[in-house]
C-alpha cells in the first residue's frame, strides 16, 4: 500500500471511530433523557447550554445537525478541613469527597469540616 492509500484508510478509519463515538453520545443522551435526567442543548459550536429540554418537551425533536446536547452535570460536594480558632483551611491533601472520610480525618484535632458544593448555572 503506497503513502497516499495508506493515509487515506487512516483518514477514513479515523471519521469512522469518529462517527461511533458521536452515535454512542446520541445514545447516552437519549437513554439519559428516558432515565429523567435533565439534558441541555444549545446552539452547535457555542457549547453555551440555555435551554432544558425536559421543560421544552412539547413537540420533542433531537436536532443533532444545528445543536449540542448534554446531560446537566450534577454538582460536586467537596468537604474541606478549616481550624476551629483562626478558620484557616487545612492546605495540605486534596478535599474530601465523602463526610465520613473528612470526619474520621478531623477527629481528635483542631479542625472542623466545611461542605462545599458547586453551584452550575
Amino acid at each position: 500500500m503506497n503513502k497516499t492509500a495508506k493515509a487515506n484508510a487512516n483518514k477514513a478509519l479515523y471519521l469512522l471511530n469518529e462517527e461511533i463515538a458521536t452515535a454512542q453520545d446520541k445514545i447516552d443522551i437519549v437513554e439519559a433523557f428516558i432515565a429523567g435526567k435533565t439534558i441541555e442543548y444549545g446552539p452547535d459550536h457555542s457549547y453555551e447550554y440555555a435551554c432544558n429540554i425536559n421543560e421544552d418537551i412539547n413537540g420533542l425533536k433531537f436536532m443533532w445537525e444545528s445543536m449540542n446536547y448534554r446531560v446537566k452535570p450534577e454538582p460536586q460536594t467537596v468537604y474541606i478541613l478549616r481550624h476551629v480558632v483562626n478558620h484557616d483551611f487545612l492546605q495540605e491533601g486534596k478535599p474530601f469527597h465523602s463526610k465520613k472520610l473528612a470526619e474520621a480525618a478531623a477527629k481528635f484535632t483542631s479542625f472542623e469540616v466545611v461542605k462545599f458544593v458547586e453551584v452550575i448555572d
